[in-house]
């Protein structure tokens, strides 16, 4: 009787049909993207095919193939020889025992276990070797036990493949290795919907594995990928070392040099902590971008490598980090310093920078692809900034000498802040919106008269509190605007830190903003955004996983990433006021 189970991998039960194969239906996990066969034979029927069917018999079709299976065993004996010369070696799904017995010849002291009691008993009368017809939790190895592991087009054919995964790991020894061999289902069959060739449906196969689902079941185990076995193989088949994963307790993340690239490069880094959740976080990271993390409970250490040092600080800092013996090196600046830095491992990206399809993915998602497929994707992809009780205190002070008044639960940081913030003189709820004028390029700059339109028509419409933000240097460019302005309007350009800034765009129902790095701390805490885009390209550096609406003139020429432009840059005169209104108001309703 076919039984419906739930996700092998991650519990879910939502699914998609790829297609039905001889009456089973194979499935995709909506969650995890694992495929798999839905319902499938019940577990009596799994034990009645092994161990009545073909796979249990021992029959002269089985036996012509018997030089074929020694060439294949002596063949991966000598590969597993290159990281491994001897000791305790376990073969799950071990058969009439061929590949066993050529590792006793070469001094290996071998185990083995397989469901068919036919193929055990041969293997015991033919070759003599401690074989046992039973599961692998039946037979009651002793923890780290083995030196080898194999699993030879095995995982496909189980019913609890990541229960079988965690009892290894548990059998094999620290530094011990484990070698996978399955058929690749490949992303291209998911994406047609149809089965790759030698598709095997129920019972034979139950699980149809890719590489990122089968790293992200070893992953689940307690398990991580370690080498490939060989560069090329001409067979739709995954075939690669797998060991146990080793604590990690340093890690070093060089990270970006302004503030916006630092935030979009977030949910990798959050990717990279869930894989090594016990690890000890460093960041080395440009001066510009320090205020992004130095609040930030991820990193226990933030170093700055500033340009603008001498050439002998820059040696010092390279020596001082080289005799901390990290553990890891995550370089996403694509520099040397991980190769002077002498991390245990580095993790680089020179060659997937070149073939990432820069403009086109947007940043965020681009740095999230580079990590190898070992690392979870994490659900959460938004940007991260954390906003602390004392951000938002400091800046209810500011409010509160501006004239705007808040409620008492948002003086808490543990409450989940309103839509609308401040209160109007009859009580009701007012909305704050904010304006950030500036850029650091002022050709991303829009003009300062739409800006101040903009603003005297928000406050008209929906009696608005317009705050105009920016740094230290704007302080000016935010004057003029507020000048420009008919209704009243409160400049706070200079006056807040970024954590501050942050606790405001929390608190405000919209930011309008050219492209520049508050755009994407606004996405951080969830602020619906509207950007001003001229010179630039949206769609790499857009607001991410927000509300956003981008305002851009349209031309034939956008996007784009030129300093000199040869229209004077008439994309971003083209940007009327109107344009940037009805964007606004599409997101305050």
């Amino acid at each position: 009787m076919p039984t419906c189970v739930k996700c092998n991998l991650c519990g879910a039960d939502s699914t998609k049909l790829l297609f039905i194969e001889k009456g089973w239906q194979i499935v995709q996990c909506r969650r995890c993207g694992l495929v798999y066969a839905n319902p499938r034979p019940s577990s009596n029927e799994l034990i009645k095919f092994y161990q009545e069917g073909e796979y249990s018999q021992v029959g002269p079709n089985y036996l012509a193939k018997r030089e074929s299976k020694l060439c294949r065993a002596r063949r991966e004996l000598r590969k597993i020889g290159r990281y491994k010369k001897g000791g305790k070696l376990l073969d799950i799904g071990c058969g009439a025992g061929f590949f066993l017995k050529e590792a006793q010849k070469r001094g290996w002291k071998v185990s083995g276990v397989d469901l068919s009691r036919e193929m055990i008993e041969y293997a015991r009368e033919e070759f003599d070797l401690n074989l046992f017809a039973e599961s692998l939790s039946q037979a009651h190895f002793p923890s780290e036990y083995f030196d080898v592991i194999t699993m030879y087009d095995l995982l496909e054919h189980l019913e609890d493949p990541l229960g079988i995964l965690k009892e290894t790991k548990k059998i094999l020894k620290p530094d011990g290795l484990l070698l996978i061999v399955t058929p690749d289902f490949t992303q291209r069959a998911i994406a047609r919907h149809i089965p790759p060739p030698d598709f095997r449906p129920p019972p034979e196969h139950l699980y149809y594995f890719t590489n990122q689902s089968l790293q992200k079941m070893l992953n689940k185990a307690g398990l991580e990928y370690f080498r490939q076995t060989s560069r090329i193989n001409f067979k739709l088949i995954i075939k690669i070392f797998v060991k146990k994963k080793k604590r990690l307790e340093k890690v070093l993340i060089i990270g970006a040099s302004c503030l916006g690239d630092m935030l979009l490069l977030t949910p990798a880094i959050r990717a990279i902590r869930k894989k090594y959740p016990q690890a000890n976080f460093s960041i080395l990271l440009g001066p510009r971008a320090r205020e992004a993390v130095e609040n930030n409970s991820w990193f226990s250490e933030v170093i700055i490598w500033d340009k603008k040092t001498s050439l002998s600080q820059k040696l010092n800092l390279i020596k001082s980090l080289r005799k901390r013996h990290f553990n890891l090196v995550v370089d996403f600046r694509n520099t040397l310093l991980p190769f002077f830095i002498r991390g245990e491992k580095n993790l680089t990206f020179f060659w997937k920078e070149l073939f990432s399809g820069k403009n086109k993915v947007h940043e965020a998602e681009r740095r999230l692809r580079m990590l190898p497929s070992s690392f979870p994707m994490p659900e959460n992809k938004s940007p991260f900034f954390p906003v602390s009780k004392e951000n938002r205190l400091s800046l209810q002070k500011i409010l509160n000498e501006n004239g705007i008044k808040s409620d008492e639960e948002e003086l808490h940081p543990h409450l989940s802040p309103p839509p609308l913030r401040g209160r109007n003189e009859k009580g009701g709820r007012t909305k704050l919106i904010i304006l950030n004028p500036g850029a650091n390029w002022p050709a991303k700059r829009w003009k300062k008269g739409g800006f101040a339109r903009v603003g005297d028509e928000l406050v008209k419409k929906y009696k608005a509190k317009i705050i105009i933000v920016g740094g230290e240097k704007e302080r000016g460019l935010a004057e003029k605007v507020k000048n420009l302005m008919r209704e009243e309007a409160i400049n706070l350009a200079g006056k807040t830190t970024l954590g501050e800034l942050a606790a405001l765009l929390e608190k405000s129902s919209l930011f309008i903003t050219n492209d520049t790095g508050p755009m994407h701390l606004a996405s951080a805490v969830k602020c619906p955004v509207v950007a001003i885009y001229g010179p630039g390209n949206w769609l790499r550096y857009g607001p991410w996983e927000n509300q956003y609406r981008i305002v851009h003139s349209n031309l034939s020429c956008s996007p784009c990433n030129v300093i000199r432009c040869k229209r004077n840059f008439l994309c971003r005169e083209l940007i009327k006021p109107a344009d940037v209104l009805q964007a606004a108001e599409s997101l305050l309703k």
